[in-house]
Protein backbone atom coordinates (compact mmCIF):
# COMPACT_ATOMS: atom_id res chain seq x y z
CA UNK A 1 0.00 0.00 0.00
CA UNK A 2 2.82 2.43 0.82
CA UNK A 3 4.29 1.85 -2.66
CA UNK A 4 0.93 2.48 -4.28
CA UNK A 5 0.37 5.75 -2.42
CA UNK A 6 3.89 6.99 -3.14
CA UNK A 7 5.25 6.94 0.41
CA UNK A 8 7.88 4.33 -0.51
CA UNK A 9 10.00 4.26 -3.67
CA UNK A 10 11.68 1.17 -5.14
CA UNK A 11 15.45 1.17 -5.42
CA UNK A 12 16.27 0.10 -9.01
CA UNK A 13 16.95 -3.65 -9.31
CA UNK A 14 20.07 -3.05 -11.40
CA UNK A 15 21.59 -0.98 -8.59
CA UNK A 16 20.62 -3.58 -5.98
CA UNK A 17 22.16 -6.35 -8.10
CA UNK A 18 25.39 -4.42 -8.57
CA UNK A 19 25.56 -3.76 -4.82
CA UNK A 20 24.98 -7.43 -4.02
CA UNK A 21 21.63 -6.82 -2.30
CA UNK A 22 19.47 -9.90 -2.87
CA UNK A 23 16.10 -8.57 -1.75
CA UNK A 24 13.82 -5.91 -3.19
CA UNK A 25 14.43 -2.68 -1.29
CA UNK A 26 12.69 0.66 -0.90
CA UNK A 27 13.35 4.08 0.58
CA UNK A 28 10.82 6.55 1.90
CA UNK A 29 9.84 9.38 -0.42
CA UNK A 30 11.20 11.75 2.24
CA UNK A 31 14.64 10.12 2.07
CA UNK A 32 14.62 10.10 -1.73
CA UNK A 33 13.82 13.81 -1.75
CA UNK A 34 16.80 14.41 0.55
CA UNK A 35 19.07 12.30 -1.67
CA UNK A 36 18.14 14.07 -4.93
CA UNK A 37 21.02 16.48 -5.57
CA UNK A 38 20.51 20.16 -6.31
CA UNK A 39 21.68 21.57 -9.65
CA UNK A 40 24.83 22.84 -7.96
CA UNK A 41 25.53 19.40 -6.48
CA UNK A 42 24.98 17.76 -9.89
CA UNK A 43 27.53 20.22 -11.27
CA UNK A 44 29.93 18.98 -8.60
CA UNK A 45 29.48 15.35 -9.69
CA UNK A 46 26.71 14.26 -7.32
CA UNK A 47 23.86 12.00 -8.49
CA UNK A 48 20.90 10.21 -6.97
CA UNK A 49 22.32 6.87 -8.13
CA UNK A 50 25.67 7.62 -6.50
CA UNK A 51 24.04 8.63 -3.24
CA UNK A 52 21.86 5.50 -3.27
CA UNK A 53 25.02 3.45 -3.91
CA UNK A 54 26.74 5.02 -0.90
CA UNK A 55 23.70 4.29 1.25
CA UNK A 56 23.58 0.67 0.04
CA UNK A 57 27.25 0.19 0.90
CA UNK A 58 26.58 1.39 4.46
CA UNK A 59 23.57 -0.92 4.60
CA UNK A 60 25.65 -3.89 3.45
CA UNK A 61 28.35 -3.23 6.01
CA UNK A 62 25.82 -2.95 8.85
CA UNK A 63 23.71 -5.89 7.68
CA UNK A 64 26.63 -8.31 7.57
CA UNK A 65 26.28 -10.45 10.65
CA UNK A 66 23.27 -8.49 11.94
CA UNK A 67 21.28 -11.68 12.58
CA UNK A 68 17.91 -9.90 12.71
CA UNK A 69 15.06 -9.80 10.23
CA UNK A 70 15.32 -6.00 9.98
CA UNK A 71 17.92 -3.27 10.09
CA UNK A 72 17.57 0.42 10.82
CA UNK A 73 20.43 2.81 10.45
CA UNK A 74 20.70 6.58 10.69
CA UNK A 75 21.36 8.74 7.67
CA UNK A 76 22.45 12.24 8.49
CA UNK A 77 22.60 15.32 6.31
CA UNK A 78 23.15 18.87 7.41
CA UNK A 79 20.50 21.56 7.12
CA UNK A 80 22.14 23.13 4.07
CA UNK A 81 22.05 19.84 2.14
CA UNK A 82 25.81 19.99 1.76
CA UNK A 83 27.42 16.57 1.67
CA UNK A 84 30.96 16.21 2.84
CA UNK A 85 33.50 13.43 2.52
CA UNK A 86 36.11 13.20 5.25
Amino acid sequence: EALADGQLVDIPNALLDEAGIKFPSVVSIRLQNILVPTEREVGNGQSLEGRLWDMLMVFRALAKGNGKSYLRFPLQTDRNREWACH
